[in-house]
């Protein structure tokens, strides 16, 4: 379908895929369906944390188990607008149609309850080529993992002229799981 090979993840380790990057794309509508005020029909985590947002405020999409869906519950006609923004290499993606209420604005907020879930497994990478590890009992350091975390969502509804907090809901409860150390191992017996 065109998809081309990106990251994305397996279980506690990060390969490189066919499609691989999509969530990105769902977690940028998602960031848009919270502060516009919308229902989140279905929305899943991803197994670890991901670089382009805080925690809790990802949407992982998988074909056939994971989806990101929305119900538009407002009494307007919504137009989405998504695009890339190349100059500041970011994914941008705005929803048009009546406010909540044009007195507020909605933001996402990350509570990061746990930092320290650390990783009890290590993944391998065969280095065919031998440009990292040369025989099968060499480890080489590949990537450095990360530890996992719990964390929630809320949206937050504020006055727009004083700031002041209105409303408070909670969206999610998440639990990320730790990234394995990646290592390159040799394929040459000594």
């Amino acid at each position: 379908n065109g998809f081309k090979r990106a990251p994305e993840y397996a279980g506690s380790t990060v390969i490189e895929g066919v499609g691989g990057g999509v969530c990105q794309a769902s977690t940028t509508i998602y960031g848009a369906v919270i502060r516009a005020g919308l229902k989140v029909v279905e929305r899943h985590q991803h197994t670890m944390t991901v670089g382009y947002v805080q925690p809790s405020q990802d949407a992982a999409v998988s074909d056939g188990d994971k989806n990101m869906r929305f119900k538009n519950n407002t009494e307007s006609t919504l137009y989405i607008f998504a695009y890339v923004d190349r100059k500041k290499e970011e994914a941008v993606c705005k929803i048009f149609g009546q406010p909540v209420d044009p007195n507020t604005y909605i933001e996402i907020e990350s509570v990061v309850l746990q930092t320290d879930i650390s990783g009890k497994g290590v993944s391998y990478v065969k280095d065919e080529e031998g440009s990292h590890a040369w025989y099968t009992d060499e480890k080489v350091l590949k990537k450095e993992g990360k530890p996992g975390l719990r964390s929630e969502a809320y949206r937050v509804v504020r006055n727009i002229a004083t700031g002041e907090e209105i409303s408070r809901e909670k969206l999610s409860a998440d639990s990320y799981q730790p990234e394995n150390d990646t290592y390159w191992v040799g394929v040459h017996e000594r």
